[in-house]
């Protein structure tokens, strides 16, 4: 039997991200619900990064810290012209192997690559570069944790910051996780702090339903996340990926199976 046969499992990433986690879900005999909590649209202000394609090439380093940010960067270059190889002139710095797979997938060069997909890591890696003086460019949401920026200009880099997406609540995925709930769910799945916030927001008072409901999480952020909503993580996963997630949740629905 397959490892999470029979378990309906909601999934609350974005639509557009979703395909990999309902996937991998599916090859385990899940039957996944897509209730996408947020969806992913323009910044409010193009005006930070057309600023900074102005003077491309004046970066050092390029930090991308969610593979979102590559399509959406490259998209808005398209839209004023800006030539790729422009990037060229920049060093490449990625959170994750799944972010360093979406530059790869453009044809853009990876000279770094974070150990742990957490701004932590990326300021850890990037620190053991010589930062005093150097010009870097954090296109990223436009909420996001502060860690990285502060750390890197901590060590003398000037860094500008500047969002190429915003995440917004997805209204037709707050109907789907309402239906579901009611239904009935076994596991919710949480791939970021902000599907965390939309599915919360989406179900309202139907949160007294998740009694009983494991809630998987993709890593510590995220966990912090579910904690601060009032609930509790039981499964988290390490490495920080889709893939251990999905991994560590299998291990975990076996493990009660045994309990039984």
């Amino acid at each position: 039997m397959s490892a999470l046969a029979g378990t309906r499992v909601l999934v609350t990433r974005a639509a557009e991200q979703a395909g990999e986690i309902a996937e991998r879900l599916r090859a385990l005999g899940a039957t996944v619900i897509e209730a996408p909590a947020i969806r992913l649209v323009d910044p409010p202000d193009w005006q930070p990064l057309d600023t900074a394609l102005d003077r491309l090439s004046t970066y050092d380093w390029i930090v991308f810290t969610s593979q979102n940010a590559v399509p959406r960067l490259l998209a808005r270059m398209r839209a004023r012209d800006v030539p790729e190889p422009g990037l060229a002139a920049s060093r490449h710095a990625a959170i994750g192997e799944a972010t360093a797979e979406a530059l790869r997938a453009h044809r853009l060069r990876v000279d770094l690559v974070a150990d742990e997909y957490r701004a932590e890591s990326v300021a850890l890696a990037l620190g053991r570069e010589p930062l005093q003086g150097k010009r870097i460019l954090i296109p990223r949401a436009l909420v996001a944790r502060e860690v990285l920026p502060e750390r890197l200009r901590a060590a003398g880099a000037e860094v500008d910051v500047t969002p190429v997406y915003q995440t917004v609540a997805d209204p037709e995925g707050a109907a789907l996780a309402r239906r579901a709930i009611a239904e009935g769910v076994d596991v919710v799945t949480f791939t970021s702090a902000s599907t965390v916030r939309g599915f919360f927001e989406a179900i309202g008072p139907a949160r007294s339903k998740l009694a009983g409901v494991c809630l998987a999480s993709i890593g510590p952020i995220t966990s912090e996340a579910i904690r601060a909503e009032g609930a509790v993580p039981e499964v988290e996963a390490s490495p920080y990926t889709v893939p251990a997630l999905v991994e560590a949740l299998a291990r975990h629905r076996a493990l009660r199976a045994e309990d039984r």
